[in-house]
């Protein structure tokens, strides 16, 4: 009996050691193909962001060299574009779309006309503060949903420069929902390459917190010695110094203007239009605009026309 318990045994164990090395064999040289397999059907949202405080010419540009970029290295890559869903809404609207197309540059018209199928959010908003980049939150819930499972940016520093966005970036990471690809940064999903990811963030964090120190220094240093900084007040110019001084032919009009609306209490549309009719005239860079009463109500609420200067 034991005898016969025994070669049982030892049968079941061999059928078993077969099998097991057949069915290893097997794995071992089909699970490339399948990783390839899947790599090859995952499709990437591309995401652009400009800082809205970044008006000068090269970041106005920003955006189209960034879809250029993200393009060409999806295409060296072997990635796939995801298209545009049907409801793109709550990435783009009608005026941006239109402005795109109307674009002045037209190169920029032409990266924009060539990719208008493709799944690319451009935002043109700072990622300094948290939550508050309405399509970026988006794109995020979509990730959570499971309806985006890759996504490309130029760099690390588009998606994110406060700590609470990169948490949620590095959590979905971990959790296998997001796959990220860079276009100036190889990244893997590993340890080590999320170590990397995360000195990226810190890095550009601590750029974004330097400029802002280096900013405030400046508007402290410029209004101790009395100059202005920003806008110029309405019936105020700036001289060569910096200094502001009254507008030689306004300023008279903006002395009247608040007598009338303490003695009188006149409407500000009826102060709006004597003024108008008095050859007012400002300039906002080339543009002659006039005053309005929204102008006037907005005067009345400066502070700085009480004496009190906010930096």
């Amino acid at each position: 009996m034991i005898y016969r318990r025994t070669c049982q045994l030892v049968k079941q164990f061999i059928f078993i050691r077969k099998y097991y090395y057949k069915v290893k064999w097997i794995w071992r040289r089909s699970r490339f193909l399948l990783f390839y397999l899947i790599f090859l059907t995952m499709k990437y949202v591309i995401y652009c962001r400009r800082s809205s405080d970044e008006s000068s010419e090269r970041q106005t540009q920003s955006i189209p060299d960034q879809i250029k970029h993200c393009i060409q290295y999806a295409k060296d890559n072997w990635l796939q574009i995801a298209h545009k869903p049907k409801i793109f809404k709550d990435f783009q609207s009608e005026s941006e779309r239109d402005d795109e197309r109307n674009d002045p540059d037209i190169n920029n018209r032409e990266i924009f006309d060539n990719t208008d199928h493709l799944f690319i959010i451009k935002e043109s908003k700072s990622a300094k503060a948290p939550f508050k980049r309405p399509k970026w939150s988006t794109l995020i819930k979509w990730i959570q949903l499971g309806k985006v499972k890759g996504l490309i940016s130029y760099s690390p520093d588009r998606q994110a420069r406060n700590m609470l966005e990169w948490w949620q970036i590095i959590d979905l990471v971990d959790n296998w929902s997001l796959n990220l690809k860079y276009k100036n940064f190889n990244f893997e999903n590993s340890a080590a390459w999320k170590m990397m990811l995360w000195f990226r963030f810190v890095f550009a964090k601590q750029y974004s917190d330097a400029i802002s120190e280096n900013v405030n220094r400046w508007l402290d240093e410029t209004a101790a010695r009395w100059k202005s900084t920003g806008h110029v007040k309405w019936w105020y110019g700036r001289n060569e110094e910096g200094y502001l001084e009254p507008d030689c032919d306004n300023f008279s009009l903006l002395h009247k203007a608040w007598k009338i609306k303490i003695e009188k209490r006149w409407p500000d549309e009826r102060i709006a239009k004597r003024l108008n009719s008095r050859g007012f005239h400002k300039y906002y860079g080339e543009r002659k605009i006039k005053v309005t009463d929204k102008y006037l109500n907005v005067i009345w609420k400066d502070p700085f026309y009480y004496g009190i200067l906010h930096i």
